[in-house]
């Protein structure tokens, strides 16, 4: 297991807290015609406050270990239809789109911060190949050949190459 810096910690919680609100976007839409329904969201930036300054709630198995559980309110101030439904689709939408956005973000930040695995030492790598020729580099030797894939000086001057005369 890999040792979690105080910024994996933080951008993990960050990821936990965009896919909840996620879940709470999706439901909200899934019961756009379910009469009396009230919208409920998470809010994001109280949420992720709680859970830096680690007022976390207790695991739901009674481990005692500190459980990350954002809560989803009911939002007020929306206009209803007259089943009593506040669900906006054009909201949830935005909300939506918002929230993936910020997931993504997460994902690239997690990608471009430093590992915190122990690196490899680097292989040193020798050249190999012909003389003369253009060099690439491997850590591996290079294969022997008898002749070369483009023509030799002897081809280009009409003698057969000195490979070829040993073979004879």
């Amino acid at each position: 297991m890999t040792p979690a810096t105080p910024l994996i910690s933080t951008l993990e919680t960050f990821l936990r807290l965009t896919e909840s609100r996620e879940k709470a976007v999706s439901a909200n839409m899934a019961n756009i015609d379910t009469p009396g329904y009230q919208t409920k969201d998470i809010n994001f930036e109280d949420e992720m406050k709680r859970a830096l300054n680690g007022t976390l709630s207790q695991s739901a198995d009674g481990s005692g270990g500190a459980e990350f559980n954002p809560v989803a309110q009911e939002v007020p101030g929306l206009m209803e239809r007259p089943d009593g439904n506040n669900v906006s689709l054009d909201r949830e939408g935005l909300l939506m789109s918002e929230t993936q956005l910020q997931y993504q973000i997460g994902i690239q930040l997690i990608k471009s911060s430093p590992p915190t695995w122990p690196m490899p030492k680097p292989r040193t790598l020798k050249p190999v190949g012909h003389s003369g020729a253009v060099k690439s580099f491997s850590s591996r030797p290079a294969p022997r050949i008898s002749a070369w894939p483009w023509p030799t000086r002897e081809v280009r001057a009409g003698r057969p190459p000195a490979a070829c005369k040993s073979l004879k």
